[in-house]
């Protein structure tokens, strides 16, 4: 199942659809695609990132979550994890246009105009180096990569050294305030 999960959502419904002999008539895949984005998930975070996203409040720090992929499936997320309670923004960039998704700046220049912040000033914490670090990185942001043992970014090397974030830890608990 592992390897479904690197193709794209149309070709995993229909390699499960015909794994089980159902041919694609009797199915729309794109509402299943849908049901799939609709769906309610039961989420958590890693120990290490709800902690810092705590300390991180204690200490009067501004949070931002700056999310893409579509709109509703971001949304379940932010809402089965409960971000919303421990974040000051919450970017969705789809909501700006597919467009503006990651490696987009448009999503970072809200931030910086909505905190008021130089850009020096950001830090920016992910795990995707395909996309995450170059639009923060040519704007001057602080990044970190979380590299987890085990995911789907993990041990990835980034496309070129504009995509490479500044420091690289394997724990949120190595960030100190």
């Amino acid at each position: 199942m592992q390897e479904l999960y690197h193709n794209k959502k149309r070709d995993i419904f229909q390699i499960i659809l015909k794994e089980f002999g159902i041919s694609e008539s009797k199915y729309q895949i794109d509402e299943l695609i849908k049901l799939y984005r609709m769906c309610s998930r039961n989420l958590s975070l890693y120990p290490d990132a709800e902690k810092i996203l705590h300390k991180l409040k204690k200490h009067n720090k501004q949070i931002a979550i700056l999310t893409d992929g579509f709109l509703e499936a971001q949304q379940a997320k932010v809402k089965a994890l409960k971000l919303d309670s421990v974040a000051d923004k919450i970017i969705y960039t789809d909501a700006l246009g597919r467009e503006f998704w990651k490696p987009s700046e448009k999503g970072f220049l809200i931030l910086e105009k909505q905190f008021n912040t130089r850009s020096s000033e950001n830090i920016y914490i992910a795990d995707n180096a395909e996309k995450d670090f170059l639009a923060p990185n040519s704007l001057g942001w602080v990044t970190v990569k979380i590299e987890r043992k085990t995911g789907i970014h993990s041990n990835k090397l980034p496309p070129s050294d504009k995509h490479a974030p500044n420091y690289i830890i394997d724990s949120l608990d190595k960030i100190s305030l």
